[in-house]
């Protein structure tokens, strides 16, 4: 039963209510702020950042530089800091491209909607951080720039819901009639509400680091004494420079784990012997409501019941596992066999699942398939010559062609880099790449040795096999 403790007859209807008209006041220019709810109920991980969440000095009612209501427009300077350089400055298609995507939800499954949304936000994330890096030609060294870390491309989403879900339970403030009103728009979010994220910022991790859940992250060496998150590649780092997204899913489900804790037996993914003690402890964040074993459990739970759709990271990680940002190269540890198979049924937890990419003869040419024998190649490994021989090339097309990713998507989501150089030879347009199976439109293609050398390539992100 999706978010049963979320409806207008749930439980927790007042105590979301509270809280999120609290946050709706302070962006719709109130003069004064509810208090918000005291009890312990906690309807998501967004919740407990809500339950956190305190306006800055000075900042009631809301001013400069953001409008009042404003959210798509807030949301985008909230998560540019004012020394990152703007790509998009000049270029009203490309924002318009980035308001698209925070604008449109999955449609909403009938059972379990917390891996949908996890895998929808994931992919967001990509496609906003990946224009980004397109319209800036690459990662800056020092100030990244606008939206091209993970860090930025989740908070103008996150916080894009997080108006969308406050206007939608809460009600938009409106200033001229002093009182909320309702927001109809803002109904697309309510499939989704116990599963949604905590826009991460300074904010919400100072906060954390004054609570006792703080000082139990500081100890296990999620963060340090000053509110940075630790990446997979060990470093610590703001918010705005998180560039791993293991770290940032890791976050995520710590904050979900803290909110589920209160839930009802059988909301969404939760079985009823996961059903935690509903105490007041959870309304101070203690450390009681959050143990890293119990974690285990619960993924466990959710992945029999949810599927593997989302790529689940591991809770207890090393550093120097999987960091998109890790240029030296990553480690990414394969299924063991008992747990592969086609239907990519239950994951085998803390391990990153790669996908598998089918490798198809064709004429003087190996076609990259997501599924044997259709009509869409993913990608190709040609030559320069034929009969296979000379310069080997691995190709990637632009776009999905017959699955949810194209081939260069599906690399950079494990943690590589298809277009990163040297190595990577850009296709010029109509997006014709050298070699056969090429063709047109096609993003462009690394060179190797030979076939065994670019099969090895691919298989550091990918389970290679060849079509029967």
């Amino acid at each position: 039963m999706p978010c049963c403790h979320v409806g207008l007859a749930g439980p927790f209807a007042n105590q979301f209510t509270s809280d999120a008209q609290r946050f709706s006041a302070y962006v719709g220019g109130a003069p004064n702020l509810p208090p918000g709810a005291v009890g312990p109920e906690l309807v998501s991980a967004l919740h407990v950042d809500l339950k956190l969440w305190q306006p800055g000095p000075n900042q009631v009612p809301l001013g400069h530089p953001y409008q009042i209501n404003d959210a798509f427009g807030n949301a985008w300077k909230a998560a540019r800091p004012l020394r990152s350089p703007d790509p998009f400055q000049g270029r009203p298609g490309d924002r318009a491209f980035i308001e698209s995507l925070v604008l449109t939800l999955p449609p909403p499954p009938a059972g379990c909607v917390l891996s949908v949304l996890d895998q929808w936000i994931l992919d967001t994330i990509i496609q906003i951080r990946h224009r980004a890096l397109n319209l800036a030609g690459g990662p800056a060294p020092a100030q990244p720039y606008a939206l091209s870390t993970v860090g930025m491309a989740q908070k103008i989403l996150n916080l894009f819901l997080k108006y969308q879900a406050c206007w939608h339970v809460g009600g938009q403030w409106d200033q001229e009639a002093g009182q909320f009103v309702n927001h109809p728009a803002s109904a697309r979010v309510a499939p989704f509400l116990c599963a949604l994220h905590s826009p991460i910022d300074s904010r919400l991790l100072n906060a954390l680091l004054r609570s006792p859940i703080g000082q139990e992250l500081v100890n296990l060496g999620w963060m340090n004494n000053q509110g940075y998150l630790q990446q997979a590649n060990g470093v610590f780092t703001s918010w705005s420079k998180l560039d791993c997204w293991k770290t940032y899913f890791r976050f995520q489900l710590m904050l979900r784990k803290i909110a589920m804790r209160t839930w009802p037996p059988g909301c969404a993914c939760q079985s009823a012997a996961n059903h935690g003690n509903n105490s007041a402890a959870a309304s101070n964040l203690s450390p009681g409501i959050f143990e890293p074993d119990e974690v285990w459990d619960w993924l466990r739970r959710l992945a029999d019941v949810c599927g593997d759709d989302i790529i689940w990271p591991e809770i207890n990680d090393k550093p120097g596992d999987v960091c998109s940002n890790d240029k030296k190269g990553v480690k990414i540890y394969d299924m063991p066999g008992d747990f592969l198979s086609d239907d990519k049924k239950y994951p085998k937890l803390g391990v990153m699942t790669k996908r598998i990419v089918y490798i198809d003869k064709q004429e003087d040419f190996w076609s990259l398939k997501w599924c044997c024998h259709d009509r869409y190649n993913a990608g190709a490994i040609s030559f320069k010559r034929r009969g296979f021989l000379g310069f080997c090339y691995v190709n990637s097309r632009i776009n999905h062609a017959g699955g949810d990713r194209a081939l260069w998507e599906e690399i950079e989501l494990m943690g590589g880099d298809f277009q990163q150089a040297p190595g990577f030879y850009k296709a010029p347009p109509p997006g014709r790449v050298a070699g056969i199976g090429g063709g047109i439109g096609y993003l462009g293609y690394r060179v190797f040795m030979s076939q065994n050398d670019a099969i090895a390539y691919l298989s550091q992100w990918l389970t290679v096999r060849y079509c029967k």
